[in-house]
This record gives C-alpha cells, structure tokens and sequence, in this order.
C-alpha cells in the first residue's frame, strides 16, 4: 500500500513538474476571416498605383528628350517621379490616424478606397486579433503588398496604366475586453514619443528607407546599359523577372511567414530582413562586374540575380515583424491609431525620398565615377548597416 501511495504521489509530483516547466502552447484563435479580407482589400490600391510605373519610368524618361541623350541622368527624374506618391500620403496619415483614435476605426476605414486609412487599418488588425493569431494576420498584410505590386509590375512592363477601386462595408470596431476608460482616451502626441516607440519608429524608417532604394536600384541598374554598369535589360524583361519575384514572394507569405514570425520571433526576423539589404547591396557591383566581363546575362549573372532576389523576399518578414513591434511597442490600444500613423507617415517619408536619393546617387556615382561607380551601393549599404545596428537595440 505504501508502495502504491510513494508511485502515485511520484507521478503527480512529476505531472507537475512537467507542467510547470513545459506549460501547454495556447491554443490558436481562428482569424475573423471576413473582417481580415475587407482590410486588406482596402489596401489593395496603394501597392498597385506605386509600382505600376517601375519597369518603364526609366525608359520613359529616355524617351521624353529630358536627358538629351545622356543617360547617366535618368536616376535624377525617374527618382523625383517615384518619390511624389509617398511624399503626398505622408502629409496626411497621420491626422487620419489620429482621427481614428478619437472617433474610431469604423468612420475613417471606410474612406480607405481615398487611400486615406492605409495606417488605420494596420490599428485595426491589431484590434481583431490576439497573441495566438497575431502573426498569421499580419503576415497576410505583406500579401496584399506583393500580389498589388506584381499585378502592378506586370501591367507596367505594357507600358499601360491601371487603376483600382476598392468598396468596404460591414466594418465593426473592435474594441479590447476589460479595458480601463482611461485607456481607451487617447494620449497627447508627446506622451507617445517615448524611447521604445521613437527606437520602433527608426527601426521602421531604415526599413522603409532601405526597402525602397533596393527596389528602385533593381530596374535602373537593368536597365543600364552593360558599358556603363547595368545589365542592359528592356522594360520588358524587367517587368517580367519583377513580376516572377513578386508571384514566388506572395507564395512565401501564404504558405510560410506566418510560421517563420511564430517561429523565430519578429526581432530576430527584423534583424536577418536588415542583414538581408546589406546583402542585395553588395551584390549589385558583383553583378556589374560579372556582366561587364561576360558581355551580357550570362549563366554566373542569372545565378546572382537568383541569390540577389532570394535574399530580397525577406522584405515582406519585414514589413510583417515591424508591424508586430509597432503593436508591441504601444503605450496603449487607444494610442495604436496614432503609433501606426506616426510609422506610416514616417515610412512615406523615408520611401519617398529613397528614390530620389538612391536614383540621384546612382548617376552621380556613374558621371563622376566615384569609387568606380559604386558609390551608391557604399553610401546605401551603411545606412543599411545602421538599420541592422538598431535592430539588435529593439527589447527582446
């Protein structure tokens, strides 16, 4: 008997035991489906009408006799074209955003098809989920971005134009459980420029700066003629690789980012995004040089490209984990509206002057032969690099 009671009292002492130190996973909440796809279609305009033009505007340039011949210049007008669209929705974002902390998601959501919501939305996804489904929902975000943008890419290489309309009804706000009335008034904009928030916001703006300047040295790099350092590729074959990248970056999404963010945690997947710019950076110059050599695209330049553009399908982690630390890094659910508002225009801001910047470097490196050339891809890979710097800063 006293044999029997010992094994007993041992198994529930090792039940226990193990309980306490391998405690079981919570169980994962199913996405609100329904709401989730009306705010993503919402967004689904923005990424087409920024893109639609990248696989052309270089030679569009060329073509309108601006650069009378030199193409060394095109960086300087292309860049400038590029930047208006990010420039003009960050003088408004913020004031959406904090519109909608004060008179809710719902109202100002709906004026999404304006494109007025686009940092509203991102509060929103925050409010219909939770811990255990947090991740797939903003993994989908990014989605929405590539499958947008390569619709865009596509339609671009024709050279043809292409608008998008969205309609949204049936949106509820969603407010948290067992939330204090204080909470739920939002702070002044000076309370929310705190240390963890101002760290999240950098982080966000060398994301954003980074992302956009490696997308905008992708076509004109490709475009560039071999003899001045470029691949040499036409609007068409441009278009094409662009919008390959962008179908095989939207597979990536569906079927494994939100794995990888459960997995790996969003500050070690914002920390390989940052090391994964400085890696595309570098290998620009390589693809010059390899190509210069071989006198076109031969194999070695088509396996860079592939490395190159592997690395660079870490931008939607990216996007995806930053808006995971954004949430986190809230004082408040009241203050999300504002936060992402705050990051969205920041963002806009960073994005819109990356092309000018990044296209304006390039010809300057080119005309003035700096550093052979490759100025561009030196002065890009430190900021980069201190982009990655900060990441290793963000709380764990």
């Amino acid at each position: 008997m006293t044999n029997t009671s010992d094994s007993l009292l041992s198994d529930t002492h090792d039940t226990t035991t193990n309980e306490i130190h391998n405690p079981p996973k919570p169980k994962r909440t199913p996405l609100p489906k329904f709401q989730l796809f009306i705010v993503l279609l919402i967004q689904f305009a923005e990424p087409i009408t920024a893109t639609v033009i990248y696989p052309f505007i270089n030679q569009f340039v060329r073509d309108t006799g601006v650069i009378n011949g030199d193409e060394r210049k095109t960086g300087y007008y292309a860049g400038a074209i590029e930047s208006t669209f990010f420039i003009a929705e960050a003088l408004t974002v913020v004031y959406w955003g904090r519109a909608s902390d004060y008179f809710g998601r719902r109202p100002v959501l709906l004026l999404g098809p304006l494109g007025l919501s686009l940092g509203v939305s991102k509060s929103v996804v925050g409010e219909i989920t939770d811990s255990t489904n947090l991740a797939d929902a903003f993994a989908l975000m990014p989605l929405m971005w590539s499958i947008g943008a390569t619709i865009g890419l596509l339609t671009g290489h024709n050279e043809q134009g292409y608008s998008a309309t969205t309609n949204a009804s049936n949106i509820e706000s969603i407010q948290p459980e067992n939330s204090d009335v204080e909470d739920l008034q939002p702070p002044s904009l000076p309370a929310l420029l705190v240390p963890r928030v101002m760290l999240t916001l950098a982080v966000h703006a060398c994301l954003a700066f980074s992302d956009m300047s490696t997308q905008v040295l992708l076509p004109l790099v490709y475009s560039t003629s071999i003899s001045l350092g470029g691949l040499g590729f036409n609007p068409y074959r441009i278009g094409t690789i662009m919008g390959t990248w962008g179908i095989i970056n939207a597979i990536f999404q569906l079927t494994c980012l939100g794995w990888v963010l459960r997995k790996f945690g969003a500050r070690n997947v914002q920390i390989f995004a940052h090391f994964s710019y400085c890696v595309v950076l570098v290998l620009y110059p390589l693809l010059s040089c390899v190509a210069h050599r071989a006198g076109g695209a031969d194999s070695l330049v088509w396996a860079i490209i592939v490395i190159q553009l592997t690395f660079a399908l870490s931008n939607s982690a990216a996007y995806a984990s930053i808006l995971m630390l954004l949430l986190d890094s809230s004082p408040s659910r009241a203050s999300l509206g504002t936060v992402n508002g705050l990051a969205q225009a920041i963002s806009c801001v960073t994005r819109g002057l990356a092309p000018t910047v990044a296209s304006s470097l390039f010809s300057v490196s080119l005309e003035k032969q700096l550093a052979g050339g490759n100025m561009v891809f030196i002065i890009l890979f430190v900021t980069s690099a201190i982009g990655l710097r900060l990441t290793f800063l963000l709380s764990k």
